[in-house]
């Protein structure tokens, strides 16, 4: 038999647990709102050149930004880098907010709603991209040259 105090530890458990998850949703929901009220850009990396944009890798921490801006520097001098740290990709042409810059402008702090799934993501991710990957507008596949 359940004695009294046993009864008032239940039900204060089971109420700061009802709490806990209405407060959790409640908090899930507005930083949802303050991510989505950011700027929305295009995620792509067209560096290769325009025929083709590309998924855009990227960084979840900072500590790796040396090694990603030398990896796009070399990029874009011609040269086809390895890069190793652990990488992410938003998937090219993938609308993300954008959500801060670092001081030098280098990178921008994006997040993303492409939902790939739970295997590869799930619907939210976050990371930091090279600034130059970020368009103002999708990129669209150029029209056949009709002098062909």
């Amino acid at each position: 038999m359940v004695n009294k105090a046993e009864k008032i530890l239940i039900g204060i458990g089971v109420s700061i647990m009802l709490f806990c998850g209405v407060f959790g949703a409640l908090i899930h929901d507005k930083y949802h709102e303050y991510v989505k009220s950011h700027k929305q850009m295009y995620c792509y990396d067209d560096i290769r050149g325009s025929q083709r944009a590309v998924s855009v890798i990227y960084i979840e921490s900072l500590k790796y930004k040396d090694k990603y801006l030398d990896y796009y520097r070399q990029l874009e001098s011609g040269i086809e880098p390895y890069l190793q740290v652990p990488l992410y990709a938003f998937a090219g042409n993938d609308h993300v907010y954008v959500l801060e810059y670092t001081e030098d402008s280098l990178l921008a702090k994006v997040a993303s709603y492409l939902d790939l799934g739970p295997k590869h993501g799930g619907d939210f991710r976050k990371g930091w991209v090279y600034a130059k990957c970020l368009h103002e507008n999708a990129w669209e596949a150029p029209k056949p040259n009709d002098d062909d």
